[in-house]
């Protein structure tokens, strides 16, 4: 059986059954017998490089042998390294980029890790996604989805503000959009939607809730556009749909929050609630009067007010009334800035973005530290996006050689997002038009099993608080792992076959270019040492590297191809180990 054992934080384990786990029929692969054989030879002697040197891997040392990690009260009061190492960096470009080149490394190196995001966040925005989907169609008229499936997967991959590209992927899974769905009615649409997400990644928190409230597209998908106030001579009350998801999802969660991330608690023990229907109800008449905008492509603006069916009387919600008389843009407004001001947004909303980007289980003073920077203060706004990102990433504990085996540590990374790292690492040309391009990868017997904008419902591709079966370690342990529930035995299979086609063969017309590995190749020691920095960002151990270098030393490298099925040996073996696959 192929052992590969997916690990998050203690040992969550999904291995795919042997029949799953080969190369496709017929199809030229790398060489999944030396894979049986790694797995085999778990615990083996210190491999040899092809030319019989011995083994220059690093023997582990005292840091290798922490014993759990520095308690969040010390992580806190640990200084952020002044002079990063190689795998800090890199650890640092796993969580606000894609991983990076040996390039990004070396720039977050000179620059450290507060340097680079402010270099970031002074980045210009590129191309709009409107613009690149209506080029992408190549003004043929269509409005098919693909394009924008084909814009997202590019500016992941080649836009140069990275950060801006990843936070915009985390925003599209914490305001869920399903791009195929028949109410979103245009694949423009859409693309006009992640224009919101992206021009507020680093702006205000409410703007950007006022840009998604009043989108077209969400309007659509959550059913509020159209939305009348009640009428008592037919019976009918405002949709509620979008008023209940904003609470829930967008803003402040379904219980009281304390700041650090914990749950308020009454008497009784149980979690006090946030909301009841009545406080939906109050809000869903603030949604009402949004229209589409007028003329053609009313579809690309945001939604119009008409008045006359706006909710005109008094509107209640979370012990606060919006005063009768209160005109429809004006209600919204009000309503956001409840919102805002609730002791539950900060702590809820920092949560959730920790999980996207560092780790499944943040202790609760990292989520009081991102909370904090949430909240402003000192001539910051609350709400301001870069504050709350600087939070996030330079969080003291994220740098320490004890998080890499602190059990409570770490997170799964997306399928998507290591799909992301090895095209924008190795720049994989993408085709653009035709069968070929790259849209949706959603497959999860042929592909990744996740895609860009095809959460299957709003609540994401998982849950934020997923705790996997009480019979794994992690649910034994009461463990978050939300991108757990994405993973099985089929889409594990899958995800190894799909990266191994890739990193061989390309996909449809997409190719990477390994140039500047292909020195490394008659050394399998300094080539896993390499990948292990820019792929893994130093996580992969000693054992699991020594098991590696003896499978790529197994592959006769003499000739031109036999170099090529070496180096795509070894990039197959880092990126579906479980120490690659399991961020810490």
């Amino acid at each position: 059986m192929t052992q590969e054992t997916i690990t998050t934080g203690v040992g969550i384990e999904a291995q795919p059954s042997a029949d799953r786990a080969g190369p496709s029929a017929g199809r030229r692969a790398l060489p999944l017998a030396a894979a049986l054989a790694v797995a085999a030879a778990a615990g083996s002697a210190a491999a040899a490089t092809s030319s019989g040197r011995p083994s220059a891997l690093r023997q582990p040392g005292p840091t290798d042998e922490v014993q759990g990690s520095v308690d969040a009260a010390q992580a806190e009061a640990l200084p952020i390294p002044t002079a990063l190492t190689r795998v800090q960096a890199a650890r640092f470009l796993s969580q606000a980029a894609f991983g990076g080149t040996a390039a990004d490394i070396q720039r977050v190196q000179q620059l450290g890790a507060q340097g680079w995001l402010e270099a970031e966040f002074a980045k210009p925005q590129g191309e709009s996604y409107q613009s690149m989907v209506q080029r992408l169609q190549q003004g043929d008229g269509s409005d098919s989805r693909q394009e924008v499936q084909t814009a997202t997967w590019l500016k992941m991959k080649d836009f140069p503000d990275v950060l801006r590209q990843r936070v915009t992927l985390a925003l599209s899974e914490l305001f869920v959009m399903f791009a195929v769905v028949k109410m979103v009615q245009r694949g423009k649409a859409v693309a006009t939607y992640m224009d919101v997400l992206e021009k507020h990644a680093f702006g205000n928190y409410r703007d950007l809730l006022l840009g998604v409230a009043t989108s077209h597209a969400m309007g659509r998908y959550l059913s509020h556009v159209d939305n009348k106030k009640a009428n008592a001579a037919t019976g009918s009350s405002p949709d509620e749909n979008f008023a209940r998801e904003l609470m829930q999802l967008f803003t402040i969660g379904t219980v009281k929050l304390n700041l650090d991330g914990s749950e308020v608690r009454g008497a009784d023990g149980k979690p006090i609630e946030n909301y009841k229907g009545t406080d939906v109800s109050g809000l869903a008449r603030v949604m009402t009067g949004w229209v589409p905008a007028r003329g053609p492509g009313y579809f690309l603006n945001p939604m119009v007010m008409v008045e006359a069916d706006h909710e005109s009387g008094p509107k209640t919600f979370l012990g606060q009334t919006i005063p009768a008389g209160t005109k429809g843009r004006e209600s919204l407004e009000k309503a956001i800035d409840i919102l805002m001001a609730h002791d539950s947004m900060a702590p809820f909303v920092a949560k959730q973005l920790i999980q996207r980007f560092a780790t499944s289980n943040p202790s609760r003073l990292y989520v009081e530290r991102v909370a904090k920077a949430f909240n402003g203060g000192n001539g910051i706004p609350k709400g301001d996006m870069k504050n709350v990102l600087r939070a996030i990433f330079t969080w003291p504990g994220n740098f320490g050689e004890g998080t890499l085996v602190a059990p409570r540590r770490g997170k799964l990374r997306e399928p998507m997002v290591r799909f992301i790292q090895w095209a924008r690492t190795f720049k994989a040309q993408f085709q653009t038009t035709g069968s070929g391009r790259v849209d949706s990868l959603n497959s999860s017997t042929e592909a990744l099993g996740q895609s860009p904008l095809l959460a299957p419902s709003i609540f994401n591709f998982f849950r934020p608080g997923y705790v996997p079966s009480a019979t794994s370690e992690l649910g034994k342990l009461g463990l978050k792992a939300p991108e757990v529930q994405i993973t099985d035995e089929v889409s594990v299979a899958g995800y190894m076959n799909f990266m191994q086609r890739a990193i061989a063969n390309g996909f449809g017309n997409m190719q990477a270019n390994y140039s500047s590995l292909m020195p490394l190749v008659p050394d399998p020691v300094a080539l896993v040492n390499e990948l292990n920095v820019i792929l893994a960002a130093g996580q992969l151990s000693y054992a699991t590297k020594q098991l590696i270098v003896k499978a790529v030393s197994n592959v006769n490298a003499d000739t031109a191809a036999g170099a090529a099925n070496r180096l795509h040996t070894a990039l197959f073996f880092v990126f579906v180990a479980p120490e690659y696959v399991a961020q810490k």
